[in-house]
């Protein structure tokens, strides 16, 4: 997974990516760099706000400011 993110990274630095879904993956590198970019981890089968998780959701902080969140570090998708 790092290495197809790493390869992406012009995207990444040119904010055209909004969100990421991996699901089963086991190199915290991946956070890492998804952090270094801006990007928040929820849970990709909950939503509810995340770190290292299996299947993992990350958006892009710009993306969770778009959605008008008071705080889109609490935000969390209502099922």
């Amino acid at each position: 997974e790092l290495p197809v993110l790493r390869g992406a990274s012009l995207f990444f630095e040119q904010n055209r990516v909004k969100a990421v879904y991996i699901d089963g993956y086991d190199d915290r590198g991946v956070l890492d760099f998804l952090k270094d970019h801006g990007f928040q981890f929820f849970n990709g089968r909950t939503f509810k706000p995340a770190d290292f998780e299996y299947s993992l959701l990350a958006i892009h902080d710009r993306i969770l400011r778009s959605w008008n969140t008071t705080d889109s570090r609490k935000y969390s998708v209502q099922t």
